[in-house]
């Protein structure tokens, strides 16, 4: 056992063998790994059981209440541990990651939306709450969580593009930025984000802009609704826009004359990325040869 609890053979005759048996452990061998995993056996043991059952997978089904106990702890390690073999328990284990989703407690929130990220959309009925801490106070969690959401995927899609319609601006910003990192498969919050071009709020505008330069660029209705932001009084704003259509500089040419007059803008990264966009639409609309 290494000092940081993992299971370690420095002999390759020992390790794969070890690795091959541990799935096939009968029950009588496997509820002793359970037990170590109780708070009276000593860190490395402890470390070393949640490992352990780690291998098993979905054989360890009968360590799940223990394992989420491990999970809470405050000890880093084991609860890191415990909570991989949670995630290889899949929908048993998965749920009682979900369970430890507690706004109330920022590390483990933290740490369990580092499990589900893992797990991608199997971790879907943990969309509910975390579409819920977008509105958390701390500086931490909404973050965590619309990176979490964007991890899930397609089952994340219907609820974050009902928080476009938050009443709060950074709820609204972080939804349309986890519908950015989904990509092409928020398709359906194309509308929807198009009308938060227009939100009041500048990051809310930005944040929209980005999300459809990642979700569906070449799309002309996203680069018609892209055009006019070019203009929008907010730098951070012009340079998104610039940005989303440089995501497919060969359907970006209806921007031409807008993104000319963008070399005139107050901004340098508008007019230093407006004109490595329009040399982009250039080479793309020149026959190959003819440059």
């Amino acid at each position: 056992i290494r000092p940081d609890g993992n299971i370690y053979f420095t002999d390759p005759l020992y390790k794969r063998p070890f690795l091959t048996l541990v799935p096939k452990l009968p029950g009588a061998l496997r509820v002793p790994l359970f037990r170590i995993l109780e708070p009276l056996e000593s860190h490395r043991r402890r470390l070393a059981a949640a490992v352990a059952l780690q291998l098993l997978g979905s054989h360890g089904e009968a360590a799940v209440p223990v394992l989420e106990k491990a999970l809470r702890e405050d000890d880093l390690q084991l609860s890191w541990q415990a909570g991989l073999a949670l995630s290889h328990l899949r929908k048993p284990g998965i749920s009682a990651l979900i369970a430890a989703l507690d706004p109330d407690k920022p590390l483990l929130f933290s740490r369990v939306c580092d499990l589900l990220k893992t797990v991608r959309s199997d971790a879907a009925e943990a969309v509910p709450i975390l579409i819920g801490a977008l509105a958390a106070q701390s500086p931490t969690l909404p973050p965590q969580a619309a990176k979490t959401l964007a991890a899930i995927g397609a089952p994340a899609v219907p609820g974050l593009i009902r928080a476009l319609d938050h009443g709060e601006a950074r709820v609204r910003q972080r939804a349309a930025q986890a519908l950015g990192g989904i990509g092409p498969t928020a398709r359906p919050a194309i509308s929807s984000l198009n009308e938060r071009l227009r939100d009041g709020d500048a990051s809310v505008r930005t944040a929209a802009a980005e999300a459809l330069g990642k979700i569906r660029p070449w799309d002309p209705q996203v680069v018609v609704v892209l055009i006019p932001l070019l203009k929008d009084s907010n730098d951070d704003v012009r340079v998104a826009a610039v940005k989303a259509l440089a995501a497919s500089p060969s359907s970006a040419a209806p921007a031409k004359v807008a993104l000319s007059a963008s070399l005139q803008d107050e901004n340098a990264d508008v007019r230093q990325n407006a004109a490595a966009l329009l040399e982009e639409i250039r080479k793309a609309e020149t026959p190959a040869g003819n440059s």
